[in-house]
């Protein structure tokens, strides 16, 4: 078994999102910056100062050829950092690893990663027991205003009611801390069915009534739930979750079953795996399509794998142990 290479790294940018955890990551960061100079030595720092700005900086940041760039935020951080690489690398010439310093309110590919945990504990991980490992990444083609854009996703993507949980969450108004369960609660009261057509590879399946639709290449999502426990990020395939239509109480009570990874057993759960994955909502011209924990735009949505397209620093578990969220 090959093994992978060490983390070492003499130039990195650490692109910074002051704004993740309900702000209070650019002040968590500056506690952590000199430590992070201390190790790598040559570090740039950029901050992004809009949302979606991520892709843009990485570019500019690719012009010093960096071996690293460290995202610093949550999930949507990292998925922009990440697609910045991908679609900037090779008119760089500069093909750099992500490293995930999560400083977010979630941070769940992260936590696939195992990386998730205090800030210290997730520094000398990096320090002292990551490694270099490419991973797979997902994208998807679908509707954003009038027209159709290709997104880059590194972790999950959801579309029904875990989509619309998100799109409450994120939601700018309300006095209390944004929470997932929080969301999620809200939104049960609003469940309903829906209706969609799934077409896997070449075959089409007949309209289907479901409540969600989850295609993962990590396995949490939520701030820690265990929703795909079978996910891998290196195995160049989508693993697909349906849930057909429950009423809401049958829902509510799978809500707990979701966050320990036990619903795969539920026989409204289907799981398979895929490569490319197509997605036609027929009872609603406006369903929002989530990724890495933000709406990136509505059905009809198309999904496909790029593997092995991104290097990340990830420590591994023992060979065949699954860990289970805190």
């Amino acid at each position: 078994m090959p093994v992978d290479p060490p983390l070492r790294f003499s130039k990195a940018v650490a692109i910074v999102n002051p704004a993740a955890d309900g702000g209070r990551a650019g002040s968590r960061w500056g506690r952590w910056e000199t430590p992070f100079r201390n190790w790598i030595g040559s570090l740039q720092v950029l901050s992004t100062r809009r949302p979606g700005e991520e892709p843009d900086l990485v570019r500019e940041a690719l012009e010093s050829r960096p071996e690293a760039v460290i995202g610093v935020g949550g999930d949507g951080t990292l998925r922009g950092i990440a697609e910045g690489i991908v679609r900037h690398r090779i008119s760089a010439d500069c093909d750099p690893a992500l490293v995930p310093f999560p400083l977010g309110s979630g941070s769940d590919y992260a936590r696939t990663l195992g990386l998730a945990g205090t800030a210290q504990e997730v520094f000398l991980r990096l320090r002292n027991r990551a490694t270099l490992s490419r991973v797979d990444v997902g994208w998807v083609e679908l509707r954003e205003g009038a027209s159709r854009r290709d997104r880059l996703w590194l972790n999950q993507s959801y579309v029904g009611f875990g989509a619309r949980v998100v799109r409450r969450v994120n939601r700018p108004r309300g006095l209390l801390p944004k929470s997932y369960a929080r969301g999620a609660l809200r939104e049960l009261f609003h469940a309903r069915p829906l209706l969609v057509r799934i077409r896997d590879g070449d075959l089409e399946g007949p309209p289907k009534r479901i409540t969600t639709l989850l295609v993962a290449n990590g396995q949490y999502s939520g701030g820690g739930m265990w929703t795909c426990p079978p996910a891998d990020p290196s195995d160049g395939a989508l693993d697909v979750e349906v849930i057909d239509a429950l009423s809401r109480w049958h829902l509510a009570l799978q809500l707990g079953q979701f966050r320990r990874g036990r619903h795969l057993s539920h026989p409204a759960v289907h799981l398979s795996r895929a490569s490319t994955l197509a997605v036609e909502g027929l009872s609603s011209s406006e369903e929002p399509v989530e990724a890495d924990g933000e709406i990136l735009g509505s059905l009809p949505a198309r999904y496909r794998i790029e593997p092995r397209a991104l290097p990340v620093a990830r420590v591994r578990p023992p060979s065949g142990i699954k860990v289970p969220a805190a």
